[in-house]
């Protein structure tokens, strides 16, 4: 029985002796794995930095960006637009190559030319009729009725800086054609005026900014058609105001003493519609 026991002894120091065994190992390798873990977070920063910004760089490109491409500043500004007008510009633009210098459609814008300077140009030269029926139907001082001529006349020639550009920009109708309309506009509602500030309006104001925005574009698109025949198309075209001179004036002395000054007035409106 002693024997027995003592065997039994044996075998449980074995056993026990075996659980710290695999117990040491146990303990042994996670030392060895936390040792391991450490020492590359010590020797080797560089990689979890590395792996640090390429999370935020992750998490920034995920975040909507709200940069602008205009520019900031006034200047800049101003020259980006510039930039942009001219690039459009550039990119409408095409060349229609040489003048014809001749035929029918280049010789048709001379002649309408002459026509558009024998209305423009003939209301100026009738202002001296006008004139002497104001001084002498309304009592109205010389003097004060010759600034509606000279507001007439600055008119006609100052608006040409503007409506000269619009021309060159391609606006040819956007300036001529409301100068038609606002020329007899004045014209007619001329009629109707009784009193001094009234005919100043009309006549020196609508009809002198209607016919400037006429003049100058009317020579600049009779010089595009021409180049060695131009001195004779802007012969043809300046030779408007002669015509002018001579009917328009001549027209309102004949016909104020006969359909009276309102009737006078609107029948030249008329013909300047035609």
């Amino acid at each position: 029985m002693s024997e027995m026991y003592g065997m039994t002894d044996n075998v449980d120091v074995e056993k026990g002796a075996s659980s710290m065994g695999v117990a040491d190992e146990n303990n042994v390798q996670h030392h060895d794995d936390a040792t391991a873990r450490k020492a590359a977070t010590t020797t080797n920063p560089s990689s979890q930095q590395h792996h640090h910004h390429e999370g935020e760089d992750q998490e920034i490109s995920r975040l909507p960006t709200h940069t602008s491409t205009h520019p900031t500043g006034p200047k800049t500004a101003i020259l980006h637009l510039a930039k942009t007008l001219t690039t459009r510009s550039n990119a409408t633009l095409t060349n229609p190559g040489p003048p014809p210098d001749g035929g029918l459609t280049a010789w048709t814008q001379a002649i309408m030319g002459h026509f558009v300077i024998l209305n423009t140009w003939g209301m100026i030269a009738t202002f001296g009729v006008f004139q002497q029926y104001y001084t002498l139907h309304l009592s109205l001082e010389p003097s004060a009725v010759s600034w509606i001529g000279s507001v007439q006349m600055l008119g006609h020639f100052s608006l040409g800086m503007l409506t000269g550009r619009a021309f060159d920009a391609g606006f040819f109708y956007w300036s001529i054609v409301p100068g038609m309309l606002l020329s007899c506009l004045g014209i007619f509602l001329t009629s109707l005026s009784g009193s001094y500030w009234q005919f100043f309006l009309t006549q020196g104001v609508l009809v002198g900014v209607g016919n400037g925005m006429q003049f100058a574009p009317t020579l600049g698109l009779v010089s595009t058609y021409f180049s060695r025949n131009r001195s004779v198309a802007l012969a043809i075209m300046a030779s408007g105001s002669a015509t002018g001179g001579l009917v328009y004036p001549s027209l309102a002395r004949q016909l104020i003493p006969r359909v009276g000054f309102e009737w006078a007035v609107r029948i030249m409106g008329f013909m300047i519609d035609i």
